[in-house]
């Protein structure tokens, strides 16, 4: 799966477009006065004006597998990388052949870099911005995430992530190169643990040569 675009809610565009363009030096695709979007690899990440107050998300991005290193300095020498565990802020997922590490963007949005290992995809070059594949994970807040699977693969045809979990309150769908994140409504995020809302949310993705939206 090919997430192509999240289009997500900011109550601060100003500072929404200054952290994405001036920090994290994405390339601004559309700018209008009540919306924006960032070219980010294969993908657009979106936000939209909305007077609601703290709309909150998760959502990650996937480096080069070799790169997680000087993607974490990249980081950490322009702002603070979320604690994984005391004493590391580079979580080593090995079930999935991966490392991340998690940020706060302006709107506190848990913000992740993940490398999957599996994808072969190292770089010789330094990291930079512009070697981010794209957005590969978006987090899918629901009351029920059993029937939200169910209903994700009946509609879309979107098959449980082969390497898990797959719990009553929590599972992943999709693949390595695309995944939503299902889980329970008040269920903490790493690694902050802060409890799972849902706010608007679309998603446009490919599965199986077959262009799709998610409207949350």
């Amino acid at each position: 799966m090919l997430i192509k675009e999240i289009s997500l809610l900011t109550n601060d565009l100003v500072a929404t477009e200054r952290f994405y363009s001036d920090i994290l030096q994405f390339a601004i695709y559309n700018k209008t006065a009540s919306r924006i979007s960032f070219s980010v690899g294969h993908s657009m990440l979106s936000f939209t004006y909305t007077e609601r107050q703290n709309p909150f998300y998760h959502f990650a991005f996937s480096i080069p597998s070799n790169k997680v290193d000087e993607a974490h300095r990249f980081i950490a020498d322009k702002i603070e990388v979320l604690p994984f565990t005391p004493g590391t802020t580079i979580a080593d997922f090995s079930n999935w052949n991966a490392h991340a590490f998690y940020f706060h963007d302006n709107q506190k949005n848990i913000v992740e870099f993940i490398a999957h290992h599996d994808l072969h995809n190292d770089t010789n070059e330094p990291f930079t911005p512009s070697d981010i594949i794209g957005i590969c994970e978006i987090g899918v807040p629901v009351e029920d995430v059993t029937e939200a699977c169910k209903m994700f693969n009946e509609k879309y045809g979107l098959q449980y992530f082969v390497k898990g979990p797959r719990l009553q309150d929590f599972s992943v769908m999709g693949d390595t190169q695309g995944l939503f994140i299902v889980t329970k409504i008040g269920r903490g995020w790493l690694p902050t643990q802060q409890p799972a809302e849902r706010f608007d949310t679309k998603v446009v993705f490919e599965n199986n040569g077959q262009v799709a939206e998610l409207i949350l």
